[in-house]
């Protein structure tokens, strides 16, 4: 979590943003994620159906990031907002869970996993808002030449 942000700001300031790296980290980034979702659903902290969900998220996005050269210009105000979100409550949710597997590793109350299962399904949800249009707008160019 903490390399993310920090090779995401190194890359910013140093404008490392190769074509290359700008794949490589979005491949890292979804590495994490889909690891996260996994380990959640083995320790029964994610739903089946969600943890599916999820991970077509991440590599739907990722399709979109490698056909489309304009994805991360291209997003607007709400699309990186609704990005940031999503990336900061996984995290803090891994957090969360790692927290709460080293202090009561068999304690696991039913609130904490409704909550779980909750936020990062409204989160994913929303974030398909911005991943959606994008195949649907390559499919209406491909149609019309």
């Amino acid at each position: 979590m903490a390399t993310d942000v920090l090779d995401g700001r190194l890359a910013r300031k140093y404008q490392l943003e190769t074509k290359l790296g700008y794949l490589l980290d979005g491949l890292g980034d979804r590495a994490f994620h889909v690891t996260a979702y996994l380990l959640l659903l083995l320790h029964g902290t994610l739903n089946v159906l969600l943890a599916w969900v999820l991970i077509f998220r991440e590599i739907s996005q990722y399709a979109v990031r490698l056909v489309e050269a304009d994805w991360q210009s291209s997003n607007s105000m709400i699309d990186r907002a609704v990005t940031q979100t999503y990336t900061a409550t996984v995290q803090i949710i891994i957090f969360l869970e790692l927290t709460r597997a080293l202090l009561a590793p068999h304690a696991k109350p039913e609130g904490y996993v409704l909550l779980v299962n909750l936020l990062l399904g409204a989160i994913g949800i929303a974030s398909y808002s911005r991943i959606i249009p994008r195949p649907l707008h390559a499919w209406r160019e491909a149609i019309t030449g």
